[in-house]
């Protein structure tokens, strides 16, 4: 997978319709992550990925979605 990902297309998400399952978003994260960051941090072999927008657009949930399980609260 982390050849793949190394060797992959540039990737464009501008305006992009599609709608990413689980493995295919995590897919994409480790594409995106190796091609604009190059290696993953030193001591820890992982990569740090942010998530900014505003309340209640579903944060939360995809965080938990890509965990597998309930990691982060999600508010009413």
């Amino acid at each position: 997978m982390i050849e793949k990902a190394r060797n992959a297309e540039p990737i464009s998400l501008l305006d992009s319709p599609k709608v990413y399952e689980r493995e295919e978003l995590l897919d994409l994260l480790l594409t995106i992550s190796m091609q604009r960051c190059g290696e993953p941090n030193t001591k820890t072999g992982r990569y740090t990925i942010g998530m900014v927008g505003y309340p209640n657009v579903g944060k939360s949930s995809v965080i938990n979605v890509l965990c597998g399980s309930k990691k982060v609260g999600v508010a009413a």
